[in-house]
């Protein structure tokens, strides 16, 4: 009896050790997400509309994997943001991006990237007088795997 036992205990602690795995994962981007546009900015820009860092024009992503697009900026009103000259928010179907309010809209982001997912995407920042576009395309890959 404790021979059957022993797989069993041993696929419960596999298993929970995978769910504290997914946790800490969550825990980790959720922090990414949150104070990303915050870390290593460009310093000492003049006033107004401005992006706070470079926007990277290529993205990647793996079917599958978590992905995060930001546009980060200071002095806007507004951040909007677009697919394929489609204003957010997007069907299912286009895009599974969402917008992360956190951040005060200045990224987007998906927990498992599909095909559907790829094109270019576009922010578009506002204040009284200026208006701030950054394009960054999406290319996604094939689902990863590895073989050992």
């Amino acid at each position: 009896m404790l021979e059957l036992q022993r797989p069993i205990l041993i696929v419960s602690a596999i298993s929970l050790l995978i769910v504290l795995d997914v946790i800490h994962l969550h825990s980790v981007l959720a922090n990414e997400l949150k104070d990303y546009c915050s870390m290593h900015r460009f310093e000492n820009l003049p006033g107004g509309l401005r992006f706070t860092k470079e926007v990277v024009t290529t993205e990647y992503a793996s079917v599958g994997s978590f992905k995060a697009i930001h546009c980060c900026l200071r002095g806007y009103r507004s951040i909007e943001w677009y697919k394929d000259n489609r204003p957010y928010p997007w069907p299912g179907g286009e895009s599974h991006f969402i917008l992360y309010p956190e951040s005060a809209n200045q990224t987007i982001y998906t927990q498992e990237v599909r095909t559907s997912d790829a094109g270019r995407y576009s922010c578009r920042a506002r204040n009284d007088t200026t208006v701030l576009e950054g394009d960054i395309t999406l290319s996604v890959l094939g689902k990863f795997s590895c073989s050992i």
